[in-house]
């Protein structure tokens, strides 16, 4: 190593030492002294290289050394008013230094002012932004989903348990306290027959045709019939006493609708004869008059007949005539039936009445029967001593129960046509049952027998019957028809 690189080392070294002396000896401040020799030390820098910073006497020149780095163990203080300031030292190439005394160039720290301390800014405060409350959010509600609508189910339709559609043949019993007054009028069947039809019906009383006493079921009852012509013989009073013996006290019906076939004078002695020899026989018999067919109606679309009224006048006033009294009968008989052949079925009423309230049914006592037994009873009463005695309905009934009557005929009656109208029968009887019943006590009404226990409505008669049937056959062990059971329940007691 040459000479001059080692003054240039030693050089370096010593200034090193020395800024580092400066430094540590003046921890708050530097010396004033040090601190002007230092600037004055200062020397325009060579031009010739930026690093290099020349001696005083410009003949050495000194590589400037950075700041020395003060090691771990020596903390260096830092001052608040001095920052020391390299100077380079300028090199001149090739320049060998004086052995004898090596110029150093000196690190003078330059005399910086006082920097004003910094102020402690305060931390700007970080602002807060002024956070407005989150609102508590209402909580989202739970979206119930719209429910899938569930269909109504098809309901199971029950049918409606259905009202029972009133029988209209089997009414509320109205007879009670008349039931004892209802009676029904037998074909001539045997006595077997006629039991089982009578048991069928709930009847006790009954009426044929016929003075024969034999073959009357048990716990039945009837009048004796006594038919009167100028054909027939008379019965002897040995006859009638037989009769008698059998039934006492019993009531005899001698002769039937005497204005529909018979005149006055055909019949007057024979009945004279019945009433005087039967009252000898047996005093507590009761006989009737002959049951006249109406009272002053006869019938509509009909030939005709003397009216019950002219017939019965004209008997009393020859009775009167020939035996100077009233005929001796104790109860006053009378068939009724609403004869109207231009209108049918036969409804009971007369034309212009059934006009009059259609669609309704007249009041009962408008009804044929009902008026012809009204007027029956203001004639008997008009009769000197006789009012107030008992009149009995010896038949009441319907002739016809169909829409048609249609000819030609093969029995000469008119045959079954159109429809047959059991209600319309029914209707009719049971007006003309309720006004028997409100009127039986008021004008002594003792009883009513109908009549069509059992007929063939269905083919042509030669009586021209096709009214009602109250039974299904006419043999035993008989079923009983609509019209029939309406009957046993309005009439049995």
């Amino acid at each position: 190593m040459s000479g001059s690189t080692i003054a240039l080392s030693l050089s370096l070294v010593l200034v090193l030492f020395a800024c580092t002396t400066d430094v540590t000896s003046t921890p708050n401040g530097e010396d004033s002294t040090k601190s002007s020799s230092r600037t004055a030390l200062l020397t325009t820098p060579n031009s010739g290289d930026p690093g290099i910073t020349a001696s005083p006497d410009n003949s050495t020149p000194i590589t400037a050394l950075p700041p020395t780095v003060q090691s771990a163990s020596t903390p260096i203080e830092p001052t608040s008013t001095t920052v020391p300031t390299v100077v380079a030292a300028t090199a001149t190439p090739n320049t060998v230094a004086s052995p004898t005394a090596a110029p150093i160039t000196v690190l003078v720290p330059v005399s910086l002012p006082t920097p004003k301390p910094i102020p402690s800014v305060e931390p700007t405060p970080t602002a807060i932004p002024t956070v407005a409350p989150t609102p508590t959010a209402a909580p989202t509600p739970t979206i119930t989903p719209t429910p899938t609508a569930t269909p109504w189910p098809t309901p199971t339709i029950v049918p409606p348990t259905p009202i029972p559609t009133p029988d209209p043949y089997e009414p509320i019993k109205k007879a009670g306290f008349y039931s004892n007054r209802y009676g029904v009028i037998l074909e001539e069947v045997a006595s077997t027959v006629a039991e089982d039809q009578l048991n069928a019906l709930s009847a006790e009383t009954y009426l044929r045709f016929n003075s024969s006493l034999s073959g009357i079921p048990a716990g039945k009852n009837r009048p004796v019939y006594i038919h009167v012509s100028p054909g027939n013989t008379v019965k002897t009073t040995a006859q009638l006493q037989d009769i008698v013996d059998e039934v006492p006290g019993a009531v005899w019906y001698i002769l039937g609708e005497p204005n529909r076939q018979l005149s006055v004078d055909e019949v007057i002695e024979d009945l004279r004869y019945y009433y005087t020899e039967i009252k000898l026989v047996d005093p507590t018999a009761r006989i009737t008059s002959p049951s006249i067919l109406n009272w002053d109606f006869t019938c509509i679309g009909c030939g005709g007949f003397t009216s019950g009224q002219s017939w019965m006048t004209e008997f009393i006033d020859r009775y009167q005539d020939l035996y100077g009294a009233l005929p001796p009968w104790d109860i006053w008989a009378i068939d009724l039936y609403p004869l109207d052949w231009s209108n049918l079925p036969n409804t009971g009423f007369m034309p212009g009445v059934i006009m009059q309230y259609s669609p309704n049914l007249p009041p009962k006592e408008l009804s044929i029967p009902a008026t012809q037994l009204q007027q029956y009873r203001d004639y008997i009463d008009s009769l000197p001593g006789r009012a107030g005695e008992p009149i009995l309905v010896t038949e009441i009934g319907i002739h016809w129960g169909w829409t048609e009557q249609v000819w030609p005929s093969a029995c000469g009656t008119g045959d079954p046509g159109g429809e047959y109208k059991p209600l319309v029968i029914r209707d009719y009887l049971e007006s003309v049952f309720s006004w028997f019943e409100e009127n039986a006590i008021s004008h002594n009404i003792e009883g009513w027998y109908t009549y069509g226990v059992y007929a063939d409505i269905y083919t042509c008669r030669a009586d021209g019957y096709a009214g009602l049937s109250l039974l299904t056959s006419g043999g035993t062990n008989p079923g009983l028809s609509d019209l029939g059971r309406w009957y046993v329940a309005r009439s049995a007691p």
